[in-house]
């Protein structure tokens, strides 16, 4: 009665409409290889074709034997084995055929997810767990590729392995039509007893995979940090405690599977025994032959085994149907919306142009309700150096954010270029192309030196990676390495100091040549002096090059053309007397 009311729960809530919705999506994703599936499934057929004529030629195997013909028996044998031959080709190709399919669909969705990942609006995708979305990226879309090749076609030929048997048996035994359709009321509900254990453990196996990565993730990804607290053995009990937790849950998974699998093929051997009793019954009062019993036998041992392989598939149903929910989740994230138009403008003024920022009355919250500005104005123009100062939280780096266009504001923002006000494109993801910047945490990847520099800019000479280099005042280090800029750096940069990624960091926003510059507190680890010089080469290298930085470091202000200050809300212009103030007390 309850399974009952669980069950007219779930259709009310829509669970089984939308997991049916998931399937659907399933060949949707697909529908290049639509094709290619649909000749693998017709592989299938054809090979259980031949596994199904096998089985029915034990009957005259069988009958030809205990008759005595020989010379048949000899003809018999060698069809059975000639077809038996082929059925081992048919199953190899089938299954390399399968392989195929399956790695070419995961290659493409993994692609298509990565670029949708990259392509989304930043707000939206900082929601997520950088451990999570590697997860849902590659396991998620592994068990969305897998099912293609996998349980999907499979369900259909599992169907095919019962109904084809049992209208073969049938024919043969008429009466055994009566026998299994009592039975199978009974093989149904036996399927049904633990499906609802399985759905839900296995759900919660998912989250806790999930779990799993974005702890090893951030472990390794701030192993100095923990070896400097002492905090290893903090993550190991925490690292046991979730392994804990995914034993528990995988070995509830297991213990569901197996209770699933066994009252199936229980309920299927009862159901096959009796069918068996009616048929050796049968055979006793000359009704059908040995060979036919024997056929029988081995149809109904197939069906038995099929309900057996049905019910392992429900576990593969439910994870895919969750993973589907998993990835559907990332697809519908807003994907950045670039100007043609825009970019064109950009492409056609070139990235060395004057360029004035304006913006008017900008208002701006975070998706948790958080308010940064509030009709906030600012103003900043090519071949100016431009400090933003403030507390800690006030919005420095959002400041930075909103010029970059990562974040959605309300008010008026443009770009003037070609240093004219009478026609500005809106900040957005296409106006970045006339932006290098510098965030607060280094991000130089494995690999050369002068890979990292040529991220940005791939044409990049040796000559005009030196340049930016020493513009950086990190020529200095970087000439006494092994190999100068072809050394191998190693992952985030842990081959250097802080400072030292930190000018690598600016050699290679430099190197991407474009006129505005943002540095978000990109000189914190440089000592005075050299963060002094690194600044005044950064004017003296591109007249044109507006540069905008934040710090909390007052050395600087002093070069700096414009100090603005954020706070309460607002950005507004600090005098020489608060400038000099700030000075002093540094």
């Amino acid at each position: 009665m309850n399974k009952a009311k669980d069950i007219v729960e779930k259709v009310k809530k829509g669970e089984f409409k939308q997991g049916f919705k998931n399937l659907i999506w399933i060949f949707q994703l697909t529908d290049k290889y639509r094709k290619n599936i649909i000749l693998y499934v017709i592989m299938l057929i054809i090979k259980l074709g031949f596994s199904i004529f096998l089985t029915v030629s034990i009957k005259d195997l069988i009958d030809l034997l205990l008759a005595r013909d020989i010379e048949k028996l000899i003809h018999m044998v060698i069809l059975y084995g000639g077809i038996g031959l082929l059925n081992i080709a048919i199953s190899m190709i089938v299954q390399r055929y399968g392989s195929v399919i399956s790695y070419k669909v995961y290659q493409e969705n993994s692609h298509e997810i990565y670029c949708k990942i990259m392509e989304s609006e930043w707000e939206a995708l900082s929601e997520f767990h950088s451990g999570d979305l590697l997860n849902r990226m590659s396991n998620d879309v592994g068990v969305i590729s897998d099912s293609v090749t996998g349980w999907i076609p499979n369900l259909l030929i599992q169907v095919l392995q019962i109904l084809v048997p049992v209208i073969i048996i049938t024919y043969y035994d008429p009466v055994l039509i009566l026998v299994l359709a009592l039975c199978a009321p009974f093989v149904f509900i036996s399927s049904r007893i633990f499906v609802g254990k399985l759905y839900q453990y296995n759900k919660n196996q998912r989250v806790l995979d999930s779990e799993q990565v974005m702890l090893n993730k951030e472990s390794f990804h701030n192993m100095q940090t923990i070896k400097a607290f002492g905090l290893a053995n903090l993550f190991e009990d925490k690292v046991k405690e979730l392994l804990e937790r995914v034993t528990f849950v995988g070995l509830k998974v297991v213990k569901y599977s197996m209770l699933s699998w066994a009252t199936m093929y229980l309920a299927g051997q009862v159901a096959a025994g009796i069918c068996l009793a009616f048929s050796a019954y049968h055979v006793y009062i000359g009704l059908i032959s040995m060979g036919t019993l024997f056929m029988i036998a081995t149809l109904a041992s197939y069906v038995a085994s099929s309900f057996k392989s049905l019910i392992s598939v429900f576990p593969q149903v439910i994870s895919t149907v969750t993973s589907v929910d998993r990835i559907k989740k990332l697809i519908d994230i807003p994907k950045e919306q670039e100007d043609d138009e825009i970019c064109n403008k950009i492409i056609k003024n070139g990235v060395d142009c004057k360029v004035i920022i304006k913006m008017e009355n900008i208002s701006f919250s975070y998706s948790n309700g958080y308010e940064v500005f509030k009709n906030m104005n600012f103003k900043a123009s090519s071949g100016e150096i431009v400090a933003l100062v403030g507390p800690s939280g006030e919005g420095k780096t959002t400041m930075l954010r909103i010029l970059l266009g990562l974040v959605k504001t309300d008010g008026y923002s443009k770009i003037f270029l070609s240093g004219q006000e009478a026609d500005g494109i809106n900040i957005g993801p296409s106006s970045r192309r006339l932006i290098s910047y510098v965030p607060q945490i280094n991000m130089m990847l494995s690999g050369t030196i002068a890979d990292n520099m040529r991220l940005v800019n791939q044409t990049a000479s040796d000559e005009e990676i030196i340049e930016a280099l020493e513009n950086a005042c990190a020529y200095e280090f970087v000439k006494k390495l092994e190999g100068g800029i072809y050394f191998e750096m190693k992952e985030s940069g842990v081959s250097f100091s802080e400072g030292q990624n930190q000018r690598l960091a600016i050699a290679r926003a430099l190197l991407h040549k474009a006129p505005i510059l943002l540095l978000d507190e990109a000189t914190s680890a440089l000592d005075v002096t050299t963060e002094r010089m690194v600044i005044k080469n950064l004017a003296k290298e591109h007249n044109n090059r507006l540069c905008i930085l934040t710090t909390h470091r007052p050395s600087v202000l002093e070069i700096c053309d414009h100090v603005y200050k954020i706070s309460n809300k607002k950005v507004f212009s600090i005098t020489d007397d608060e400038i000099n103030h700030l000075i002093n007390e540094f």
